[in-house]
């Protein structure tokens, strides 16, 4: 079960619900500097330029939102922690990032991860003609599988010769984005945008596989992240995390740059408390990373706990994400000979990691302990 699927590694991470990371390398931070180089639009004219509100968030924005041209990448992304104790994760994707090719490479990734640990993994790819996207709403067309919604309601339809799939979601928390949700990467026009519609909801899912029906419901998440650059090109590694602890739910999300852009930083952190948006200021946030094993899959090192601090005049808020046990280590690219060729080429020699662990979250008055 990956969050993978949109771009080129990934690691996840299940603490009380899933957690997702990517990572190409790793690069310990104690806190984050002053950028210069990948900067979160969040200027009174980039919203107005890019016809964005501070708060309030409209269904285009979780619509098509590149030119679908050669170097632009995208991906619509659900996953469920749900009661009969399985996983999902369903991403709809542009195109895979691993490709070497400019043409549109439009592909669906299912993987259910269930109760007694066994899993089913389809990839179901289509020509290009066969994708469809709308830019007023999410309404996303692979073949014969689509996924719709409005930023309330969503519906996944996932049609395979293996799979029939279909899943409802209802948003249960305020949609967010860290600021404009763009992210610049120098001064040429390069980017990656990140929203989420969904940061938690309830959701029904019905499938089919191989003859034997599942009918089952839980809490989800959905969000949208789409890039005019490969993301290879951009992120050296990407960190992805959700989980809940009593009423709040975190979400965060820390980018680390390519050699390109000196490896900077960009770290947002959303606390929402009964589905409100309690804290988010992505300058008040600092992120620190424990010692690392290199594994075994994919040789990249995994830190065992990662410590994110979000402190203002008044309240410190600390998420903890302890390492369990790692529950799937999958090199990107299998076949040797054709990551030798991509990595050549391009410089791309990713891994995906699924971590499960334990979460903590931690709320203290500063004024107090002062």
């Amino acid at each position: 079960m990956v969050k993978k699927l949109c771009t080129n590694n990934y690691l996840a991470y299940t603490m009380k619900r899933v957690f997702f990371l990517l990572l190409v390398a790793q690069i310990s931070i104690v806190a984050l500097a002053q950028n210069k180089y990948v900067l979160l639009q969040n200027s009174p004219e980039a919203y107005k330029a890019l016809g964005l509100e501070k708060v309030m968030i409209k269904p285009w924005e979780d619509g098509s939102r590149t030119k679908q041209d050669g170097d632009s990448y995208q991906c619509w992304y659900y996953d469920a922690h749900l009661n009969d104790g399985s996983f999902v994760v369903i991403s709809f994707n542009l195109r895979d990032g691993t490709k070497l090719q400019k043409a549109l490479t439009p592909y669906i990734s299912v993987d259910i991860v269930l109760p007694n640990g066994k899993k089913i993994g389809r990839t179901i790819r289509a020509k290009q003609d066969a994708f469809t996207s709308s830019t007023n709403t999410c309404d996303v067309h692979i073949g014969d599988s689509y996924f719709t919604g409005n930023l309330n309601q969503y519906h996944i339809h996932i049609s395979d010769s293996l799979l029939q799939m279909d899943i409802d979601m209802v948003k249960t928390a305020d949609s967010w984005r860290p600021e404009t949700g763009i992210f610049n990467f120098g001064k040429d026009g390069k980017y990656a945008g990140w929203l989420v519609p969904v940061p938690e909801g309830t959701t029904k899912v019905s499938y089919t596989y191989k003859g034997a029906t599942t009918n089952t419901s839980g809490t989800c998440y959905h969000d949208n992240t789409w890039w005019n650059q490969s993301p290879r090109k951009l992120f050296n590694n990407w960190f992805w995390a959700a989980t809940r602890v009593g009423p709040y739910k975190i979400i965060t999300y820390n980018i680390t740059a390519t050699k390109k852009y000196h490896y900077e930083q960009q770290l947002s952190y959303a606390v929402f408390k009964n589905g409100k948006l309690l804290v988010d200021d992505n300058s008040k946030v600092s992120i620190q990373k424990s010692e690392s094993i290199k594994q075994t899959v994919g040789k990249k090192p995994l830190s065992q706990t990662t410590t994110f601090t979000y402190t203002d005049s008044i309240t410190r808020y600390t998420l903890v994400l302890n390492q369990k046990e790692v529950l799937q280590s999958v090199a990107t690219i299998k076949n040797n000979f054709t990551k030798q060729v991509v990595k050549l080429f391009t410089g791309f020699d990713g891994a995906y990691y699924r971590v499960q662990g334990n979460a903590s979250f931690s709320i203290y008055n500063t004024k107090m302990v002062n």
